[in-house]
């Protein structure tokens, strides 16, 4: 139980949706900057204005134990257009709140980073992606290798906490992107690595153009290979791989992104941003227009709800097995006795005893997890859960 007189800690999503140009592969809310730089001044507004609709609605204290910005591109915005959010946010920053900022090699500069800093940002995450420009210069990414590891050192000098995204799988030759990726982590060593297996979503200029013929993309049985053998050498710098996707020194994961992982609860501001307090789940309207137009209620959100006991196993099951030492079976029935009912209890003892009895599962210090082999050949493994889930709960 809560109590209300002491601070609870949660975490904090700011989407900055603003872009110099959009890489051909994402799929995430971005505006271009040059057509939309008029309305920056009323976004920020508009983001101060949720931020205090959320403080206002919250039944308890905040303390944020966590704090990402992401986008678009939030180093293209200039620090004056942030400071009025972040003397609002600033009262809730736990003492030990991890707070980080994207940054883009084309856009960063040092009083921006100083900025950050003086703001109570702690760590920074930069996108490589590619070692290659051609690469680059394919997925409309507008950087260079040696762009990069400028805006790097210059990160250095002020942050002692530091990840790199790489993107594996783009139009390339995967070979010479292990080849040349893992040097640069073993020269720059950033704390943190993340790498994502492309995943082309539809409508995406990189998916057009590959329906048309316009470009190859390396087959996903190839891709999860080199994926594998790149988490691999990593191990061999020393990285651990605490997360499917993700890689840290020790002491180093991730602050925000476990919040996620062990279903926590956080608040997202901004255009298409999502969240999830207590049992309510939303996201965000898409639309600028919309977003900008904030005190019209049906227009805020795309979408609201109180999730389902039965969805909200689910999803908490899902993130908690893309973990390491995967989810506490005890948080799972902690919720279920939130809206007791003894049909679904049966039957996620089922799925529980299913799950275990499995050649992909092992249970240990009573956490579900997906044993060593399944947790790197896990694709396999997701499609057993979920074929299983499905099959227990509407039965």
């Amino acid at each position: 139980m809560l109590n209300p007189g002491h601070p609870h800690e949660i975490s904090l999503y700011l989407h900055i949706p603003f872009c110099a140009s959009k890489c051909d592969y994402c799929d995430f809310t971005s505006f271009p900057f040059k057509k939309t730089r008029g309305y920056v001044e009323r976004y920020f507004q508009v983001l101060c204005d949720e931020f205090e609709d959320w403080i206002r609605f919250y039944p308890y204290e905040i303390r944020f134990q966590s704090i990402y910005i992401g986008g678009g591109t939030p180093s293209l915005i200039t620090p004056e257009s942030y400071r009025r959010l972040f003397e609002r946010i600033t009262p809730h920053l736990s003492e030990e709140c991890e707070f980080t900022c994207e940054v883009n090699p084309g856009s960063v500069n040092e009083s921006f980073l100083l900025f950050m800093k003086e703001a109570g940002c702690n760590r920074i995450s930069m996108g490589l992606q590619s070692p290659s420009n051609t690469t680059l210069r394919t997925i409309n990414r507008h950087q260079t290798i040696e762009r990069f590891f400028e805006k790097y050192s210059l990160i250095r000098k002020l942050y002692e906490n530091v990840n790199m995204d790489f993107i594996c799988g783009l139009p390339e030759q995967l070979d010479d992107w292990v080849r040349e990726s893992l040097p640069i982590v073993s020269a720059l060593q950033p704390e943190h690595v993340s790498v994502y297996i492309l995943e082309a979503e539809k409508e995406t200029p990189l998916s057009i153009k590959y329906e048309r013929g316009e470009l190859q993309l390396p087959s996903m049985q190839y891709t999860t290979a080199v994926f594998e053998e790149f988490a691999w050498f990593l191990k061999t710098l020393g990285y651990h791989r605490y997360e499917i996707s993700n890689f840290s020194k020790d002491g180093y994961e991730a602050e925000h992104n476990r919040v996620y992982w062990d279903y926590g609860q956080y608040i997202g501001i901004g255009v298409s941003a999502g969240g999830h307090v207590n049992r309510i789940r939303y996201v965000n309207t898409p639309s600028l227009k919309d977003y900008l137009e904030f005190g019209e209620s049906e227009k805020r959100f795309e979408y609201i709800e109180e999730r389902a006991l039965t969805e909200d196993l689910k999803e908490m099951l899902f993130m908690g097995l893309r973990y390491r030492k995967g989810f506490h079976k005890n948080k799972l029935f902690n919720r279920i006795m939130l809206e007791y009912d003894a049909a679904i209890y049966k039957k996620l003892e089922m799925l529980l005893f299913l799950l275990e009895a499995s050649i992909y599962f092992i249970v240990e210090n009573d956490r579900i997890r997906l044993n060593d082999y399944y947790f790197i050949h896990n694709r396999e493994a997701f499609e057993y859960f979920i074929a299983v889930f499905e099959k227990v709960f509407q039965s």
